[in-house]
């Protein structure tokens, strides 16, 4: 039920086949991510642990004690209870999907958003962006090809 509430994981092979994304679409590359990310820190998020930092400023504002009344949600999708809120600024819309472990069960789920980037860092792993529910930034990590994780497709 909760892989419904949260949409469709996917391997690095899904990733790697260029089907995911409608025609005139694809999966973000790791420079389109930074570009965001600079973005995000000229409009004034700075992609750092703060509670108006980039990675709270595309949330969802879905969240276990939000300050704002009609976002303070208890039942999934949402984000689990902490001092750092998203609020979804720009309408990005991100939601703490977890990930699909290599054992095929879902983690993470109210605590991380996790999406591929195009990018493959090495033969197991490729580039990952990830926001945790207690903190404010985005990160860029790797992860390891047969995770499941989100996808975001942008337009080209």
């Amino acid at each position: 039920i909760l892989s419904l509430a949260y949409g469709f994981s996917y391997n690095w092979n899904a990733v790697n086949s260029n089907k995911l994304c409608p025609s005139g679409w694809k999966v973000p590359s790791y420079a389109d991510w930074q570009m965001l990310i600079a973005y995000l820190e000229q409009e004034g998020y700075l992609n750092q642990n703060i509670s108006d930092g980039a990675g709270n400023s595309i949330k969802s504002c879905y969240q276990v004690s939000s300050p704002d009344n009609s976002c303070n949600k208890s039942t999934h999708p949402r984000w689990n209870s902490s001092t750092n809120h998203g609020f979804n600024q720009y309408l990005f819309t991100a939601f703490p999907a977890g990930m699909m472990n290599l054992a095929g069960q879902y983690v993470s789920y109210g605590q991380y958003g996790y999406w591929w980037t195009q990018e493959e860092y090495d033969a197991t792993r490729g580039i990952i962006i990830s926001t945790p529910y207690n903190a404010g930034n985005i990160n860029i990590n790797t992860g390891n090809k047969n995770y499941g994780l989100s996808v975001r497709c942008i337009k080209e």
